[in-house]
């Protein structure tokens, strides 16, 4: 009788190693992610920082909120941005920051791409934000390397005549 106890003691222990690198897997993964997000982003956000964008105004048309309890919680902003001189306008695109309630204009810069436009406020200071999850990112994927490489060394030790008896 001891022995299918001891059997499935031992199942459930390895189920719960299985379990919990899994999601080690999966919290690196996310941080694969959010680094490789704060990479494209930064460039962008220092830019805005130092106003090297194109200046101009953004109009808000459409502010969506969800309560901070939910996914995706708090409030985005999108309308449109044309700049001082006129030759650059973007319709229904997100604003980096919050600009205020619909039919609000507020001066902006256009620091993006056409592909892939950014607008953001003046003197914005979101390179902040981008730049913590940036270094969280790597201290996790960091540690999470050490750590295995620990495992890994600790497995590749010769066998000592102190440790085979």
């Amino acid at each position: 009788m001891g022995t299918g106890t001891s059997r499935a003691r031992g199942m459930r222990h390895a189920l719960s190693r299985f379990g919990a690198g899994l999601a080690s897997l999966a919290y690196a993964v996310v941080a694969v992610f959010v680094l490789g997000f704060a990479i494209i982003d930064l460039p962008d956000s220092l830019r805005a920082a130092r106003n090297e964008g194109v200046p101009g105004t953004f109009t808000t048309t459409r502010k969506e909120c969800r309560p901070w309890w939910e996914k995706g919680g708090g409030c985005t902003y999108f309308g449109n941005f044309t700049s001082g001189d006129g030759r650059v306008q973007s319709t229904n695109v997100l604003f980096e920051g919050d600009p205020g309630e619909v039919g609000e204009k507020v001066p902006a810069q256009y620091v993006g791409t056409p592909d892939r436009p950014s607008i953001h406020g003046a003197d914005s200071d979101e390179w902040v934000f981008v730049a913590a999850l940036g270094l969280g990112a790597t201290g996790y994927l960091g540690w999470r390397g050490w750590r295995g490489w620990r495992f890994v060394r600790a497995r590749l030790r010769p066998v000592t005549s102190a440790r085979a008896e």
